[in-house]
């Protein structure tokens, strides 16, 4: 695979699981290992994304989702592990999971490196994830959670961050 390992657009339910994705090569623009676009209840997890460069799994206005036990390497022009935005869940209907994966960004030459992004999402639990940053500049974060919802009730628990670059293990930037 080139580009783009899979791609989903308003797939509500939809499980990409136990997939392993190699040798993904960032050219120019974007590119992703897994890609989903308004995907609600979806499962995408226990896959491996090995590429160099991009995003290793995009999840946006994805409701009530599970990731879990992904295993992620980006290296060289490494830019997000995991990016998860506008994913804004339900106490009732259901809580996002991010839970157990492994993120590793290395050698990144990239301006800006994240292993975990998060950003205008809500009711999500982040649980167990492991994440390796080694690019060298300032402007590299492990996880960056990026202002959440007002009333955003959120789980941050038990993760294992670390960036060997001059960049920051974790930041928090919340408008609530």
């Amino acid at each position: 695979i080139y580009y783009q390992g899979v791609y989903a657009y308003y797939s509500d339910g939809l499980s990409v699981t136990n997939n392993t994705f190699n040798n993904i090569y960032y050219t120019s623009g974007y590119n992703y290992g897994i890609q989903l676009y308004y995907c609600n209840n979806s499962d995408a997890s226990g896959n491996t994304v090995k590429m160099y460069g991009g995003y290793g799994m995009y999840l946006y206005y994805c409701r009530q989702f599970m990731a879990t036990a992904n295993n992620i390497y980006l290296s060289n022009t490494g830019q997000v592990g995991m990016y998860v935005y506008m994913c804004q869940n339900d106490t009732l209907l259901g809580r996002g999971l991010l839970a157990n994966n492994m993120i590793s960004v290395t050698n990144s030459n990239a301006a800006t490196t994240y292993g975990l992004y998060t950003g205008y999402s809500s009711n999500t639990d982040y649980y167990y994830n492991s994440i390796l940053i080694t690019n060298t500049t300032t402007s590299s974060y492990g996880f960056y959670y990026n202002y959440q919802y007002s009333g955003t009730k959120d789980s941050i628990i038990n993760n294992a961050v670390y960036n060997s670059g001059g960049g920051q293990a974790m930041y928090i930037n919340n408008n609530t």
